[in-house]
Formats: structure tokens, sequence, C-alpha cells
């Protein structure tokens, strides 16, 4: 083998491993980044329900509401239903805010 020939195979080996380490490392910190988990920005979509008894009645009323709020914290709207034990008739209130 020549001196030119053995230059190239060198350089050709040398380029080999170098793309081969960098493909490895990476594929290493794809691998880190997708396995950690996203942070949650946006806010829960939860309900709340309060219970309460009521002491003229005797009964247990509840009221389930769920509030809409812009990204800033600025209340939209709340929609809500309210339940009293022993009734089969439930009540829905919607209120939205009015534009200024």
């Amino acid at each position: 083998m020549t001196t030119t020939a053995t230059t190239k195979t060198v350089r050709a080996l040398a380029g080999a491993v170098a793309m081969a380490a960098t493909l490895g490392f990476a594929s290493l910190a794809q691998a880190q980044t997708a396995a950690a988990p996203s942070p949650s920005t946006a806010p829960a979509n939860t309900w709340v329900k309060v219970c309460g008894d009521d002491n003229s009645s005797k009964k247990r009323i509840c009221f389930t509401q769920r509030e809409l709020r812009t990204d800033t914290g600025q209340f939209l709207a709340t929609a809500g239903v309210r339940e009293v034990d022993g009734e089969a008739a439930r009540s829905c209130s919607f209120r939205c805010r009015s534009p200024c």
C-alpha cells in the first residue's frame, strides 16, 4: 500500500469514527430528552364540587362548577349544576363576563 492510499484510509476511518461518535451522542441526547416528561403549562380542566346540608329542608345540596379563564387568569365564564338529595330535577347555571 502506498503512502497516499494509507493516508486516505486513515482519514476515511477517522471520519467514520467521528461521524459514528457524533451520531451516537446525538441519539443518546435524544433518548434522554424524550424520556423527560414535558411540564404542563395549561391549567387543569377540573370541576369543583361543594356540598352542604340545608338546615331548613334537612337535605344535602351539592353545587358542581367549572370556571373558564384566559391564560392570564381573567374570568370568562362559569357553568354549574345544582343537585338536591331526593329530587330528580337538577338546575344548571351559566354565567359569562359581559364586555366592558
